[in-house]
Parts: structure tokens; sequence; C-alpha cells
């Protein structure tokens, strides 16, 4: 069973697995589509943030209708969305810090989470004490 964890409005929504102690992932929606998630694994208050991801491609087609709808949900502020509920859901389960590892364009993530309050060194691990 899901529950809404956070809302922006009244198209977008983050579900949040209910039994979500040691693994879980969070999955953004706009809608009914789902746009991404945030998997995430919980050791004794120190939380590693496996993957996040805006899906830059998703689509769906309409049953018995000749074409398919395609959605482009990056560079929209749901990236940001999702981490500030990574991190909201983090502080409430009593996580003394969030970390990971940076994969991906540097120049674009590196001022993304440092936007967010995570340090990365220069192995691009990442850092968020809670």
């Amino acid at each position: 069973m899901l529950h809404q964890l956070w809302i922006r409005n009244k198209t977008f929504r983050i579900e949040l697995p209910e039994d979500s102690q040691f693994c879980f992932a969070l999955t953004p929606y706009i809608g009914q589509l789902p746009i991404g998630y945030a998997r995430l694994t919980n050791n004794d208050g120190q939380v590693t943030l496996g993957d996040i991801l805006i899906y830059d491609k998703a689509g769906f087609y309409w049953p018995c209708q000749p074409f398919r709808v395609r959605f482009n949900f990056r560079s929209q502020g749901y990236g940001s969305k999702l981490l500030k509920a990574v991190i909201q859901h983090c502080r409430s389960i009593g996580a003394i810090s969030i970390e990971g590892k940076m994969v991906g364009d540097p120049e674009i993530l590196r001022p993304w989470y440092q936007k967010h309050g995570f340090s990365i060194d220069e192995q691009t691990n990442l850092l968020l004490k809670l």
C-alpha cells in the first residue's frame, strides 16, 4: 500500500511504501503517470541515496487510438521536489545523514546537489548532515 508523502499541487504527488524502514523508494507522479524515482537504504540513521532519476522520456498509448503521447519531465523542477521530499522523509525517520555518489554530468549535478545542502568531495561523493 502506498500513501501520499508530499504534495506540491493537485497534479504532482510523491508516494512512499508504508513499510520503508530499511530500503525504500519514493516515486513522483503526474496524475497517474510515474515520472521518476529515488531509491535509498537506511543503515542505523545513515541513509544512502542509491539513485535519483526524473525520466527524460515517458509515454503511453491510449487504447484504440493510433497515436502515442510522449513527455519529458526534466528541467521542470520535479527532481528538486523529489530530492526535497527525500530529505524531508529522512529527517522524519530520524536519519543523521544522507550520502551517495554523484553520477552524471558534474557541471549540472554539482550545483544542483549543493543548492540542496550537499557537500561533494573530489571523488564525487555526496554528504548531507541532517
